[in-house]
């Protein structure tokens, strides 16, 4: 609430009449706010029931030991040479494996509380509900803009 000064300038409210609706919400942002919310909720507790740790470690571990074991190396022109190569690949790469889940076995026992399998249930739970909250907001504002143009 603004009162006129006789030169015609405004003076500005006094705190005690300061206008707050700056930081209160409409109903409709409230209920936007909590439609996101819902939906992160329920995508993200889906996927922590429904996904399947196991596959998801098993992945991790073979990308894991694509990245870190060495492919072919020079001068294998010989079939036996190949096969040698073939054989250290092979065994260098089932006694990473075991090294990791060896590694994992551990940290379940020394951490019962956060057990590898949980933590992967979250990490994939918490990337679901932040797609499917994106998801769900974008097809909201895209819905909202194209009703927009109709009511002109």
């Amino acid at each position: 609430m603004r009162t006129k000064i006789r030169s015609g300038h405004h003076r500005p409210p006094r705190p005690h009449q300061k206008n707050n609706n700056n930081n209160k919400r409409t109903s409709k942002q409230r209920s936007a706010t909590m439609d996101s919310w819902i939906v992160g909720q329920i995508s993200f507790w889906y996927t922590v029931r429904e996904v399947n740790p196991a596959e998801i470690v098993d992945q991790i571990i073979n990308f894991w030991l694509d990245m870190v074991t060495p492919g072919r190396g020079a001068g294998e022109s010989q079939w036996w040479q190949r096969a040698v190569r073939t054989l250290e690949q092979t065994s260098e790469r089932a006694s990473r494996e075991m090294d990791i889940r060896r590694d994992l076995r551990i940290w379940d026992q020394d951490h019962p509380e956060i057990h590898h399998e949980l933590i992967v249930r979250y990490v994939c739970g918490a990337a679901i509900s932040v797609v499917a909250t994106a998801f769900y907001n974008s097809i909201k504002r895209g819905h909202r803009k194209s009703s927009q143009r109709n009511d002109y």
